[in-house]
């Protein structure tokens, strides 16, 4: 469990966080979600002491950060950054392992750990290993990344908008793959992005920031169907402004045509919306029913829908921006 107690940031004048106060459980992939400027990173680099509070406290398992030896409390923290990060003199293998080598790791065992890594995230390590990082693409580098994170089998890792630099494709791809990881591994996961839809998909929970306070924590259908306050509302409704309602969900190919699925008919639905309703109510109607489906004319949308039309939004968008 991870615990901000009371934290406030300030450098000089500028005050980064707000007697900021939060919990995040162990094994949850836990998304921090805002704006640019609203202290999402700054509350990330806390947890592997890269930043230090002004005042309050970051405690892992109910004991304080600050009273950690750095070199122990880091070798237990994986950290993934924006770009792949990797060291442009050394191989993939080499990278991947750097980690292990300051723990002494034998180079057999090494060797092993780094290939099976290698492996889980769909790089052949028998045409990886020896590749330098100029050869390898913007998707390939973040696999690099996220080997080296897990390579010593931390407690938890961050990932400061990992994904941020990479296209469509690679982005949902990447995506995928740590929710697997997450799913697989039950590890901790602090992820950070200014995509509201990413956040959507990626989370367990989330929380949304603002200026260095937090506005709102909860999971993602919990959020959508009842916003704290107007920036909440806004900061989602914004990125789905033009595709918000569930006849979009539809056309764009999401849920079962029960007409032409009639197994899917006997499948239980909790609630029957209109194809004017949108997104925010359909979030309601999962929140208050989570394993239920929801009734749309000829259609049963279920929260994977909804969560898988969500990302399909933050790609096409990014698609249009890399194109202009």
């Amino acid at each position: 469990m991870i615990q901000f107690d009371h934290v406030t940031q300030q450098y000089d004048d500028t005050v980064a966080l707000k007697n900021l106060n939060l919990t995040i459980e162990s094994h949850e992939l836990f998304v921090l979600v805002g704006p640019s400027g609203s202290g999402k990173t700054t509350l990330l680099k806390m947890v592997n002491r890269l930043n230090e509070p002004t005042s309050g406290r970051v405690l892992i398992d109910g004991e304080n950060v600050a009273d950690h030896d750095l070199n122990d409390l880091r070798q237990h923290i994986g950290y993934v950054l924006q770009t792949g990060a990797l060291f442009p003199n050394m191989t993939v293998e080499q990278n991947a392992g750097i980690e292990l080598d300051v723990l002494g790791w034998k180079p057999e065992r090494k060797r092993k750990r780094v290939r099976d890594l290698l492996n889980r995230v769909g790089l052949n390590p028998d045409k990886f290993c020896d590749r330098m990082p100029s050869e390898l693409s913007g998707g390939e580098a973040q696999r690099v990344g996220i080997v080296r994170a897990l390579a010593a089998e931390p407690l938890m890792i961050l990932m400061d908008e990992p994904f941020s630099a990479l296209d469509p494709v690679s982005r949902k791809q990447l995506q995928d793959l740590v929710l697997q990881l997450h799913e697989e591994l039950g590890i901790t996961v602090i992820f950070v992005t200014h995509d509201m839809s990413e956040a959507m998909l990626m989370a367990d929970r989330l929380a949304i920031m603002r200026k260095g306070e937090l506005q709102q924590c909860g999971t993602p259908a919990e959020v959508m169907a009842k916003p704290a306050n107007e920036f909440v509302r806004s900061f989602f409704l914004d990125r789905a402004a033009d595709s918000r309602y569930l006849s979009n969900i539809v056309d764009a190919g999401f849920g079962v045509d029960l007409r032409n699925n009639p197994a899917s008919s006997d499948v239980s639905w909790s609630r029957e919306l209109s194809a004017s309703d949108t997104v925010v109510d359909l979030a309601a109607a999962f929140h208050a029913a989570p394993r239920s489906g929801v009734k749309m004319g000829n259609h049963l949308l279920r929260q994977s829908d909804l969560i898988a039309y969500l990302a399909s939004i933050s790609a096409e968008r990014k698609g249009e921006e890399a194109a202009k």
